[in-house]
């Protein structure tokens, strides 16, 4: 025999469907029923979450653009280093093995950045050095790591221009950037006028870098002993090379100066057509 509670108790546990997915046809809002009271309630389906979880991703596609975008236009690169690219290298038997590292300098950036490998690439002129350092800058720019890349002689006009427009916040603003960028990289280092305002700026750039565990990559043309010399203070202390040598792994530039093969390729005769 049933009770009256147990019919109550019984029409209590009826729900009514009110609406289901177009796709999936599953039930997305239904009519409970609780002590003799409807009360609508909606319901996610699968459909619900997959949609979910692509929003999601947009999202994040968004942001990570976004911030790549910004990371491009922040990087402090020239058009000419912008235009380097691994894709656009002419691979010969004398450069392939920088290329190839540096590509391997690429896909193994989290290590790097973990473990703070920083690189100094040096040799005679013409070997491909900044090339092969815009091309890792580049590359990793693609994804989403902060550089920044400029020569040291440009790095030294920006930040002197930055102080001389906005003051000494412009100048700190643009430090600040360098010092924080995921991977600095600065170019034809000892090329600089060495003044004490130089040597002094060079030295407060690579000792935050070397204090924050942030990977830095610089390239010279000079010998290893003429860096040295050039990184040497007045006092005789060579506290900026210190720091290189032991955040950096020494990577010399072997080969043809390929700006000297360029020249011979084009083989322009000036003379051409004039008559003696």
């Amino acid at each position: 025999m049933t009770t009256n509670t147990q019919a109550q108790l019984g029409a209590d546990n009826n729900t009514k469907v009110l609406e289901v997915c177009k796709v999936c046809g599953k039930a997305v809002k239904m009519e409970l029923y609780v002590l003799g009271r409807s009360k609508t309630v909606n319901c996610k389906c699968e459909c619900d979450e997959q949609k979910r979880k692509r929003e999601e991703q947009e999202r994040r596609k968004q942001e990570f653009e976004h911030e790549r975008s910004l990371n491009k236009k922040y990087s402090l690169m020239d058009n000419k280093a912008r235009s380097a690219v691994f894709e656009n290298l002419t691979v010969t038997e004398e450069n392939k093995k920088y290329i190839m590292a540096a590509e391997n300098y690429c896909r193994q950036w989290e290590l790097n950045k973990r473990e703070n490998n920083g690189l100094l690439f040096y040799g005679k002129t013409g070997r491909g050095k900044t090339t092969i350092a815009c091309c890792i800058a580049n590359r990793l720019l693609d994804t989403g790591v902060s550089v920044k890349a400029m020569s040291v002689i440009d790095m030294l006009q920006r930040i002197r221009d930055s102080f001389n427009s906005y003051g000494t916040d412009g100048e700190t603003e643009l430090k600040g950037e360098i010092k924080r960028a995921d991977l600095l990289i600065l170019d034809d280092i000892g090329a600089e006028h060495k003044t004490d305002w130089s040597a002094a700026l060079v030295y407060e750039i690579i000792d935050a870098r070397y204090r924050s565990g942030k990977p830095t990559i610089i390239t010279t043309n000079l010998t290893i002993s003429a860096l040295r010399d050039h990184l040497t203070d007045n006092n005789g202390v060579a506290r900026a090379y210190d720091r290189l040598v032991e955040i950096l792994s020494l990577v010399e530039f072997k080969g043809t100066n390929y700006r000297q093969a360029i020249s011979e390729e084009k083989n322009y005769n000036f003379f051409e057509g004039v008559k003696e």
